[in-house]
């Protein structure tokens, strides 16, 4: 449904009214006040139910013609692969988000593989993890490889300095982000030729969006103002 949504918002407010998608919010809030902040080329991974990215390019945020920029989820890694609820068959998120650890959770819990002290959650996995379970362990890895397979390709279009992983998995923290890292340098073609590409968590937590929407419109008054 076509629907002139910014400015139907702006006339009742009284103020002009700016729009733009949660990841790209969270991108730039990252960007400038987050794990971002003094790359200005670089590339923020949400990884949840599926995957989301905001990408900055000389130190502007990258919508696109017509806004539809940073939809790298739907990225197809494998056209044999499952086929989404979309239909598209083997998108990135698939096989690299919280959604699909989980699933990979639910068939070693039901394998006998994973141990947990109560029902599977993410909870109850992150604490598998924290303690060092095998199964979590192997079942991250395996997931981080994913990430980093989808952020090979785009390393190689937009060559950021760093890639910034938000969403509800990066709460796995440091065993996530470590081996996303390992995966990355292994992925990336021409890898020990070129200077690395950091990979950090995101800082800003569930508040990214939010933040990075009240940035994005007081930026826009200010450029709107000059």
């Amino acid at each position: 449904v076509h629907h002139p949504l910014a400015s139907t918002v702006a006339a009742g407010l009284g103020h002009r009214v700016v729009m733009g998608n949660d990841a790209n919010a969270a991108c730039w809030a990252e960007y400038r006040i987050g794990a971002g902040r003094g790359a200005d080329d670089l590339l923020l991974v949400t990884l949840g139910t599926g995957i989301g990215t905001g990408m900055i390019v000389g130190g502007r945020l990258v919508e696109g013609a017509h806004g539809f920029a940073g939809e790298s989820g739907h990225m197809v890694i494998d056209q044999h692969g499952r086929a989404h609820h979309t239909g598209q068959p083997g998108p990135w998120e698939m096989t690299a988000s919280g959604t699909a650890l989980m699933s990979h959770a639910r068939s070693a819990v039901e394998s006998g593989q994973l141990q947990l002290d109560s029902d599977l959650s993410p909870t109850a996995f992150a604490t598998a993890l924290a303690n060092g379970d095998a199964a979590a362990l192997a079942i991250v890895d395996e997931v981080a490889a994913q990430v980093a397979l989808g952020c090979a390709n785009l390393i190689m279009v937009l060559d950021p300095a760093r890639i910034v992983i938000g969403g509800g998995l990066s709460s796995l923290g440091e065993p996530l982000r470590a081996a996303i890292d390992r995966h990355v340098a292994s992925a990336v073609l021409g890898a020990r030729y070129r200077p690395a590409v950091e990979v950090v968590l995101a800082t800003l937590g569930d508040d990214a969006g939010a933040v990075g929407a009240a940035l994005w419109a007081r930026d826009a008054q200010e450029k709107f103002s000059k």
